[in-house]
């Protein structure tokens, strides 16, 4: 498996998947004409839609607007601590 670190408005995310899985869920959207929003791909995809779903607009704005070092303090860092 590959894993490539990048960063996202100060966020350091890690891919832990290949590039042909993103490619294999495309292909699979297009043939089967869903008009579904979300098609989530790669090992912490679903956890991480449902815990951004357990807060507020609110809270993730803040949640975004806080610093790397902020991120690592409960209950922000709640979602790098699951296992999904």
């Amino acid at each position: 498996m590959a894993g490539v670190s990048t960063s996202s408005s100060g966020r350091h995310l890690t891919i832990l998947f290949l590039p042909y899985v993103v490619g294999e869920k495309i292909r699979e959207i297009v043939d089967g004409g869903t008009w579904k929003l979300r098609h989530p791909v790669g090992p912490d995809a679903e956890g991480f839609l449902a815990w951004r779903a357990s807060m507020s607009d609110e809270q993730w704005v803040e949640w975004g607007a806080l610093s790397d070092e902020q991120t690592l303090i409960p209950p922000y860092c709640s979602f790098q601590h699951h296992s999904f």
